[in-house]
């Protein structure tokens, strides 16, 4: 088949062909390298979302367990359940019930 085509149209065929290959493996390397690209983003992104979403749980936590050491340390309440010691009695007999 080359031996029918002239000089000029085995040149031009032999430099289309040669073009042809490096853009394919150049546009195959520019794909991988903008995935790789895009996926670091992505998991950068998340990482910080994650991040920020830990931060306000904790905040909340740290709240939360204000509230309730506000309450186990109420002076009233532990003088109330050392005084509470009789299982399912009324609450209006109980002791420092008000």
């Amino acid at each position: 088949m080359l031996n029918n085509l002239s000089l000029r149209k085995k040149i031009l065929l032999l430099i289309g062909g040669t073009i042809t290959v490096l853009l394919i493996i150049a546009s195959t390397f520019f794909v991988k390298h903008i995935a790789n690209l895009s996926r670091e983003n992505i998991e950068n992104e998340a990482q910080s979302y994650l991040q920020t979403e830990q931060l306000s749980m904790q905040s909340y936590f740290a709240m939360y367990g204000k509230m309730v050491s506000t309450f186990v340390n109420n002076p009233h309440l532990i003088n109330f359940f050392e005084n509470w010691d009789t299982r399912d009695q009324a609450l209006e007999s109980a002791p420092g019930y008000n």
